[in-house]
């Protein structure tokens, strides 16, 4: 009986670890990535660090020409 509820136990939590991660093993495993900025998890997986601080640096230039 202890053995069939330690497996139960086994395999809900692997469930619930498949659930969570299964978008991000999709994005890592995927071969090409098609997204936009409204697309949160993707754009945050894919983009790096420096491509989005050169959004933002050309937004301010942007707004500081505009005036």
């Amino acid at each position: 009986m202890k053995k069939c509820i330690t497996v139960s136990i086994v395999l809900v939590l692997t469930g619930v670890a498949l659930a969570f991660g299964w978008p991000y093993l999709k994005m890592g495993f995927a071969s090409s990535a098609y997204y936009t900025e409204r697309d949160k998890a993707e754009y945050e997986y894919y983009t790096p660090e420096l491509l989005k601080k050169c959004r933002e640096y050309l937004m301010i230039l942007d707004l500081n020409l505009g005036m």
